[in-house]
């Protein structure tokens, strides 16, 4: 395993959330700016993407790496998973969509009326 790094991003504003990919994400409400702290190997930080469309966050990484080897009459395939943790500050939250293999966890949320979806394994605590 390489080294961890973080990288803190600013947000627009936004009010929904989907989660792709296999990354576990941390939500905080609070009047703080609208910010995403990712924590990652340093090989793969460049792969994790936060970006917002139509007022939703969209976090997704490509954090997965397959390698092969081919012997006389077997083959071997592996795939390893780097670890990605993202802490999001937000303000007013509307929806929640998990559609990877990413867990969600949540504290401190005051919403009137929160949407939440998910078509994963992913967890929503």
């Amino acid at each position: 395993m390489g080294e961890l790094t973080s990288e803190r991003r600013l947000l627009f504003k936004f009010d929904k959330f989907d989660v792709r990919g296999e990354v576990d994400v941390f939500l905080h409400q609070g009047r703080r700016l609208r910010e995403a702290t990712v924590y990652a190997d340093k090989e793969i930080i460049e792969q994790v993407h936060t970006r917002v469309e139509n007022k939703t966050l969209i976090i997704d990484a490509n954090n997965s790496v397959q390698f092969g080897r081919r012997l006389p009459f077997l083959r071997i395939n592996a795939q390893r998973v780097f670890p990605v943790e993202v802490i999001v500050s937000i303000q007013d939250l509307k929806e929640i969509a998990i559609t990877g293999t990413g867990n969600l966890s949540g504290s401190g949320i005051n919403a009137g009326h929160l949407k939440l979806f998910s078509a994963s394994p992913g967890r929503l605590d």
